[in-house]
């Protein structure tokens, strides 16, 4: 791992050390990209990556969400009243959702406010305030640096300021390679926490970044399920912006990985699904239903029976024939829910 390197004499110089990470994680970004892209099923892996990058958020900052209650709740089927914790883990998902939608105007202060869903108004669709074009490329990471000190600062005198000088990274990094200004603005959001208590919106305006710069198009970049699993090291508060930036490109290449394990996952399951109804009756209904939950994140009744056309009575009927290759999340006898 290159955070564990950046403490030990590997000959290596500083700047070598931190772009052969970042071309790592370009090799494994692009990979994705082209895997999710040919899978077949791209929205249904793109939903089900925003369900779990949000869920790994949440770890993050210390609070367990269950997958089936976030998906009850974005699906309006609560059985219960939902908790805090809940009800913010939904409002990022619908953050995820509303910038997927969205393009360069998201990266800036009225798209960061729009996100939080303080603004019901979407800003309007131009190109992000201030992006210099054409600008310089960053050969070394003096810019960056010098950008870093500046932040740390901390001479912003209202929410909108630290947001604008965050977003002013990527001014400074105009030119470069976007997983770099991706990086960029993670470390920068970090730093500077201009929203607090929406600090999720760093990974999601990084994500942005990739998706805007087409660097990486089949969804928003799931950074976070890699953050979950190997948080940030305390240390690196003390480290040099070189290996700041290596850790974020070590998350991108490991969630990359991940997520290549969960195409792999879903494509099993289709393969399985799709043996399960060879052979059936032309007109049957059971293909179409195996497709539909290769597509779809869960599948409900109310789902299935829009869909597909049949009644709540064949819903049931036809969700049986899966045996377990669909798993039912609720374990109730109404507001039935499976998935994969």
């Amino acid at each position: 791992m290159l955070i564990d390197n950046e403490f030990i004499d590997d000959g290596l110089a500083p700047e070598e050390r931190v772009f052969r990470a970042l071309a790592r994680a370009e090799d494994q970004i692009s990979r994705l990209d082209e895997r999710a892209k040919a899978c077949g099923f791209t929205a249904g892996w793109r939903d089900r990556a925003d369900m779990r990058a949000t869920i790994a958020r949440m770890g993050v900052e210390g609070e367990l969400i269950h997958p089936e209650d976030l998906l009850l709740h974005a699906l309006g089927m609560d059985s219960r009243m939902p908790e805090r914790a809940l009800l913010r883990a939904s409002a990022l998902l619908r953050a995820r959702q509303k910038a997927w939608r969205g393009g360069e105007e998201v990266l800036s202060w009225r798209g960061v406010v729009w996100l939080t869903g303080r603004v019901g108004a979407p800003p309007p669709v131009a190109g992000r305030p201030n992006l210099a074009v054409g600008g310089p490329g960053v050969g070394g990471l003096a810019e960056i640096t010098g950008f870093f000190e500046r932040l740390a600062k901390g001479q912003a005198d209202s929410p909108r300021a630290a947001v604008e000088d965050c977003l002013e990274v990527l001014d400074v990094t105009a030119g470069a390679s976007p997983v770099m200004m991706a990086a960029a603005l993670l470390e920068a959001w970090r730093v500077a926490d201009p929203v607090p208590g929406h600090s999720g919106l760093g990974g999601l305006l990084a994500a942005q970044v990739l998706h805007t710069q087409r660097r990486f198009t089949a969804g928003l970049f799931p950074l976070e399920v890699s953050l979950r699993r190997q948080p940030r090291p305390p240390r690196l508060d003390w480290a040099s912006p070189g290996a700041r930036l290596g850790f974020w490109f070590a998350c991108f290449e490991r969630s990359a990985a991940l997520e290549l394990a969960e195409l792999d996952r879903l494509a099993t399951q289709k393969a399985l699904l799709e043996r399960r109804v060879a052979g059936g009756r032309r007109h049957s209904k059971a293909p179409a239903l195996a497709a539909l939950a290769v597509h779809r994140p869960v599948l409900t009744t109310e789902i299935v029976v829009r869909e597909l056309g049949v009644t709540p009575q064949g819903c049931g009927l036809l969700l049986k024939r899966f045996g377990g290759l669909l798993q039912e999340v609720t374990g109730r006898s109404s507001y039935r829910v499976w998935r994969l």
